[in-house]
């Protein structure tokens, strides 16, 4: 199941974003969004734990949660993430999952994380892991989660958030390179593609989210899978 490219491209000042989801098999349990808040934009990815039932419940749970409460600060990302930490463990089907949350004011940059799903700022020259900090297990669901807050300044660069499906099989450097391409649409496809197989197939579920400011300078060496 393949989920179309959203961007929303403007002009200076403006925000510009991609995002694509696109499943290994199946419904896939992998799960964005990017919701439109005052000044700015909220994004969610969140990636359903394989081998127990309920994945993809759990982790449509947190993203629509997230889209109803609209967090503008860490703090409140974190809370959120702990109270659905909660409830999704006490539901009767829902399983466990990842969960990145950032919420974008301006150049203003915050949110919270759980599991293994990323927050990284790409640089010409570098990667900052916004969710290095992140502990990877118990997973939202668990009702034991630890949900860990980041906060930024977004002057430059791209912000990438992203499940395993992309990390775990692409290089940074690929990942870095291409995520900085100059038209943000494409970026994002090619981000699904360095990841693609021969046969066409991916070898996991992935959400991918790639935010810019519009005027911010960009140093565009390759919009290419390699």
């Amino acid at each position: 199941m393949r989920f179309a490219v959203t961007p929303s491209v403007g002009s200076a000042n403006e925000l510009s974003y991609g995002l694509m989801v696109e499943a290994h098999r199946g419904a896939g349990q992998d799960r964005a969004v990017v919701v439109p808040v005052p000044r700015g934009l909220l994004l969610v990815v969140a990636d359903g734990a394989g081998g127990i039932a309920g994945g993809a419940e759990a982790a449509q749970m947190v993203v629509e949660s997230i889209r109803a409460a609209k967090p503008r600060t860490s703090a409140a990302c974190v809370d959120v993430l702990k109270t659905m930490d909660h409830r999704v463990a006490a539901h009767t089907t829902a399983g466990e999952t990842t969960a990145v949350v950032a919420t974008i004011a301006g150049t203003t940059l915050a949110g919270a994380s759980v599991g293994d799903s990323v927050a990284w700022v790409l640089l010409s020259d570098e990667i900052v892991e916004l969710t290095a900090q992140q502990v990877r297990k118990p997973l939202i669901g668990s009702g034991r989660a630890e949900v860990v807050p980041f906060e930024a300044t977004l002057e430059s660069g791209t912000l990438l958030l992203a499940t395993d499906g992309l990390h775990r099989y692409a290089q940074r450097d690929a990942i870095r390179r291409i995520s900085r391409g100059s038209n943000v649409d494409s970026a994002t496809r090619n981000l699904v593609e360095l990841v693609r197989l021969r046969s066409g197939d991916l070898q996991d579920d992935i959400a991918v989210i790639l935010f810019r400011l519009a005027d911010a300078r960009r140093e565009d060496t390759s919009e290419h899978p390699s």
